[in-house]
């Protein structure tokens, strides 16, 4: 097959690495290259430098288009474009976009009759980062993609259920991989200041249905004597990104955007504890990263984060108390935390494997242009007869 992948911020090349969607697909991507596919990414360019704006990286081609820098905009604009310049190309036997507010662009590709697959991440009309406007603009979208997309992925039983449940809407589960991780080099901890166990972990964007301001408030309040490291930004500087940095605990230290991804590695890998706040969404990939580095995690209570862990964690309440006792908990038993790094990992071969995501998307994908020839082959065969 030749696949396009749309909407992402592109993919993760040595220099350039994103979080979230783009750790995920520039896997699934790759593997499916390895699979004899040809599969092509695009990237917003303004997000790579010149030299590195490679053609081609581990068999995946990269196209690059201008984006408008705006929180609002950047996706949109970026996506409007791909879909014209792969419009010109003329060769995708498939469209796949991430995100559900690319829905509209997804009913564009329709009307030029192309096959279109679209993975909804998330419910981004909860978002609170959003306003009232852009709310009902991703409901709008959620919409125009359930009418045009011949397939909806989602990476969670619960949001397969949702999905069913609020819109009537039957969607394919596919669950995301993730590498398995163990230290490599702790040595480069001490350049913030702390030692392997010695420090709590959150990896976070600042937006506020991550909870990141509950997680370093209950922190604080705790007893522990560890240091709280914070890797993580807000894209765009705001009134909550100031907030949090205005803590006076000595303790707590902003690490910024960590680029370095071993660097991110030996952060997750060392860690006493993580501390995972986000609410929106389904599977998220960086909890799934935790689990695979053998983390202990303690973890907001949302039906998504109960599925990945499945028991595998601890689970905190939007209470901060209720978090400030569980880090007291932890720290006063390294027993038990030492537990839940021992089994982690068991819950990643149980259902996190990259083998079990990859093929899952190659066979939709296969099946969505299996079923398309075989109709263009049933109208051809149905059309009006010579003479």
């Amino acid at each position: 097959m030749n696949i396009g992948i749309f909407a992402l911020w592109g993919m993760n090349i040595p220099g350039v690495a994103h979080g979230g969607n783009e750790s995920i697909f520039s896997e699934v991507a790759a593997r499916l290259a390895a699979k004899g596919h040809r599969v092509t990414i695009y990237c917003r360019a303004n997000h790579y430098p010149e030299h590195l704006r490679l053609a081609q990286y581990r068999g995946v081609w990269l196209r690059y288009v201008k984006a408008i820098a705006s929180k609002s905009l950047s996706a949109p604009s970026a996506t409007l474009l791909s879909l014209l310049d792969a419009f010109q190309e003329n060769s995708f036997d498939l469209y796949f976009f991430v995100n559900v507010g690319m829905g509209f662009h997804c009913a564009l590709a329709r009307m030029f009759g192309k096959i279109v697959a679209l993975n909804v991440d998330g419910l981004d009309w909860q978002r609170s980062k959003w306003n009232w406007l852009g709310k009902a603009y991703f409901r709008l979208a959620a919409r125009a993609a359930m009418y045009s997309c011949q397939s909806l992925v989602v990476d969670s039983k619960a949001m397969q259920r949702y999905y069913r449940q609020s819109f009537g809407k039957e969607t394919a589960y596919i669950p995301y991989g993730v590498d398995l991780r163990s230290p490599q080099d702790p040595a480069r901890l001490r350049e913030f200041g702390v030692e392997p166990r010695g420090y709590y972990f959150i990896a976070s964007r600042f937006v506020p249905e991550n909870h990141v301001d509950l997680m370093i408030e209950a922190f604080t309040r705790s007893h522990t004597e560890r240091t709280l490291l914070i890797a993580g930004s807000g894209y765009y500087m705001g009134d909550y990104t100031r907030r949090l940095h205005r803590t006076q605990d000595p303790r707590v230290k902003f690490l910024g955007h960590v680029h370095d991804q071993d660097l991110f590695d030996e952060l997750m890998c060392n860690c006493y504890a993580y501390l995972h706040g986000h609410s929106v969404g389904g599977t998220n990939p960086v909890l799934l990263r935790a689990l695979g580095s053998g983390a202990c995690i303690l973890a907001l209570t949302t039906p998504f984060n109960e599925e990945v862990l499945a028991g595998h964690g601890l689970e905190f309440s939007r209470e901060v108390g209720d978090l400030k006792d569980k880090i007291d908990y932890i720290d006063r038993h390294p027993e038990v935390a030492q537990d839940f790094r021992d089994r982690a990992r068991d819950r990643v071969e149980q259902e996190y494997t990259w083998e079990l995501c990859t093929d899952g998307y190659e066979k939709l994908f296969l099946r969505l242009v299996g079923d398309s020839l075989d109709s263009a082959t049933q109208e051809a065969r149905s059309g009006p007869s010579a003479g």
